[in-house]
């Protein structure tokens, strides 16, 4: 007898409980996909904000390169000019 009673009592505290777990199931179904999908976003962000400061690191490079050579371009033109070289 007192084996049917913690029977019964046991299922009646998983019944109690069931209808929780069925809501949580259901809740971690629509939060899941959503937390994935804010993770997928989020790591596209990164991808894409490290593309961007690369480019604009090699950007500076360039720009900084040009205007090395634009000056020794104007110091040998001068040369030139003082030479006699050019008119």
């Amino acid at each position: 007898m007192d084996k049917c009673r913690e029977a019964t009592t046991d299922f009646m505290s998983i019944s109690a409980f069931a209808p929780r777990a069925i809501g949580l199931a259901k809740l971690f179904c629509l939060v899941l996909p959503e937390a994935s999908h804010q993770k997928l976003l989020s790591q596209a962000q990164e991808a894409v904000e490290t593309q961007l400061n690369d480019a604009e690191k090699r950007v500076a490079a360039i720009q900084q390169s040009a205007k090395e050579q634009m000056l020794q371009l104007k110091l040998v033109i001068a040369e030139c000019l003082e030479g006699g070289i050019l008119f």
